[in-house]
């Protein structure tokens, strides 16, 4: 049994922990119980697609996982004019020059 874990890449895993580490974050806080949520779909979504792009230096593995978990967001979150609203009410987010990834999103909903 210790052979078989001695055979296991500790790089590969070590980049497994790293790429999932800001997916844990980000649920914990998408399932807030005394605070709301709906606001904060949006940013995490975003965050979460950016994550997933391919870096310098990922391996095939790593280029394999991303693309998988970008499908599966995409699938999963399905963000909606009520969240893109939310962003825009929350006070937290009154300054939203502060997420310039989110602008193109912003732009969406001025467009609506």
């Amino acid at each position: 049994m210790l052979a078989k874990f001695n055979q296991i890449d500790k790089d590969v895993v070590f980049n497994m922990i790293e790429f999932l580490t800001p997916f844990e974050a980000h649920s914990r806080k998408l399932q807030g119980k005394t605070y709301p949520t709906l606001p904060y779909v949006v940013l995490a979504q975003t965050q979460f697609l950016q994550h997933c792009s391919y870096r310098q230096g990922d391996n095939d593995l790593m280029r394999a996982v991303k693309k998988k978990a970008k499908c599966l967001l995409q699938e999963t979150i399905q963000i909606k004019m009520e969240h893109m609203i939310a962003v825009f009410l929350w006070p937290s987010y009154k300054d939203l020059t502060l997420y310039p990834f989110l602008q193109d999103r912003i732009d969406e909903v001025i467009k609506f």
